[in-house]
């Protein structure tokens, strides 16, 4: 098996549905429950699966096919598109807030440094200084992922991702 690849981690492809889950109740939270993302395909994804089925006009089976998953990440996709905001630390953050997001990306870093020698957190300030927009640099260097001066929401959710999967 190879690490870290959803292609041969089931507990991966587990906490990435959770995720999108975790994010669709955000955006619909009277329609879907708030679950943890622990890599369990348990009674309580499987309650949110059933639910996110039932939103998106499904047969409520339970089972996650190519259907459910493909609507899933399209409506997370474009929800948070749409509303402008991210969910990082389990709160949900405007995208145009730079010091929330700095705040979540330096609290990111600095719980991910420890586990990715090449990461180097940030001091806590509280702002997109200088520190942190090149620690999210050298994350996204590190992450073969392209530069930009302000990290977008794809590049926030795949820290936030790590965080998840070397942090519980």
């Amino acid at each position: 098996m190879i690490a870290n690849d959803i292609r041969y981690d089931k507990n991966l492809y587990i906490r990435e549905l959770q995720s999108a889950l975790r994010d669709l109740h955000f955006l619909y939270p009277n329609e879907l429950p708030l679950i943890n993302i622990d890599g369990i395909f348990g009674a309580e994804t499987t309650e949110a699966v059933l639910a996110a089925q039932r939103l998106g006009g499904h047969e409520a089976t339970g089972v996650v096919d190519f259907e459910t998953w493909s609507w899933l990440f399209a409506v997370r996709r474009a929800g948070f598109k749409e509303s402008g905001t991210i969910e990082l630390l389990g709160r949900s953050i405007r995208t145009d807030d730079e010091d929330a997001i700095a705040a979540a990306v330096q609290r990111l870093l600095f719980e991910l440094e420890g586990t990715f020698p090449n990461l180097v957190a940030p001091p806590p300030s509280g702002k997109m200084d200088s520190l942190t927009k090149l620690a999210m640099e050298n994350f996204q260097d590190a992450a073969q992922l392209p530069a930009d001066e302000i990290p977008d929401e794809e590049r926030l959710r795949l820290l936030m991702r790590l965080y998840t999967v070397y942090t519980s």
